[in-house]
């Protein structure tokens, strides 16, 4: 799974001159904003919440990401900064859409997964 999180989490693909639907507040974002988690529970789906909140995954090979082939960039469902580009995306074989690169390292938090241990 790529670094920091599932599919979920960067959810917006936009095209290089789409305006995403998300709102702009990336002048206040770092990996440690905090978020009304209210607002978001009326934002996100169910899945989306369970994944970026409570940190867990959706179910592998099912995910609308998985096979998604378009050019773009994949952004936060949460705070809309820019996270991955499609360049960078490859198939892991691991039913989760995978990339061997972030757009900025200063937006990603990384946390060890134990959970399968």
């Amino acid at each position: 799974m790529p670094i920091g999180a599932s599919s979920e989490t960067p959810t917006v693909l936009t095209r290089k001159f789409k305006r995403s639907r998300m709102p702009d507040i990336r002048k206040s974002i770092s990996p440690n904003k905090e978020f009304d988690k209210s607002e978001l529970k009326e934002r996100l789906t169910p899945t989306q919440y369970r994944v970026t909140q409570e940190h867990q995954t959706e179910k592998q090979f099912s995910n609308q990401y998985y096979k998604h082939r378009e050019a773009g960039v994949y952004k936060c469902i949460v705070c809309g900064i820019d996270q991955f580009s499609s360049q960078t995306k490859y198939n892991s074989g691991s039913g989760w859409p995978s990339f061997y690169d972030v757009m900025d390292k200063q937006n990603i938090r990384c946390r060890k997964d134990a959970s399968g241990v």
